[in-house]
């Protein structure tokens, strides 16, 4: 397999988890949105709350599901993904949560996520996350990909 090919293959198993975890919000599913997280992964919420392991992410999104996002979906752009050893990536997405019946506009929360990934035993799964708010104190970022 060629270096590109890893990538495209990387990419590509990055992007089947990403789009799992969105599926899982739309739905409000909070097992379905745990299930990618590894038994040891941290999940960095942008308020700086840390939770551990699927159990803890699924209890605390199935609250929030519940509660205040409740009817909203997560847009997420992938914009790059970094091979750090075999069957290890960081990749790097932005994005943030729209309204019910909300197709296009300023999405509630922009942040910037930084994803750790592993694929141990062929299973693609997330070690780590971390999110963050895009309030640069420089000024505005530069336009990004829309979500």
């Amino acid at each position: 397999m060629t270096h590109t090919d890893l990538e495209a293959t990387v990419r590509n198993s990055a992007s089947s988890l990403v789009d799992e975890l969105v599926r899982a919000w739309a739905a409000g599913d909070e097992a379905a949105f745990a299930r990618p997280f590894a038994e040891r992964a941290h999940f960095v919420a942008f308020d700086g709350t840390v939770l551990q392991g699927p159990e803890e992410i699924g209890r605390l999104h199935q609250q929030a599901f519940s509660t205040h996002l409740a009817g909203t979906r997560l847009r997420v752009h992938l914009d790059e993904v970094h091979i750090l050893a075999p069957g290890i990536a960081v990749v790097f997405t932005h994005g943030g949560i729209q309204r019910e019946g909300k197709s296009q506009g300023t999405l509630i929360g922009h942040s910037v996520q930084t994803y750790v990934m592993s694929k141990p035993e062929g299973r693609p799964q997330i070690e780590s996350f971390q999110n963050t708010r895009d309030r640069p104190i420089t000024g505005p970022r530069a336009l990004r990909p829309a979500c």
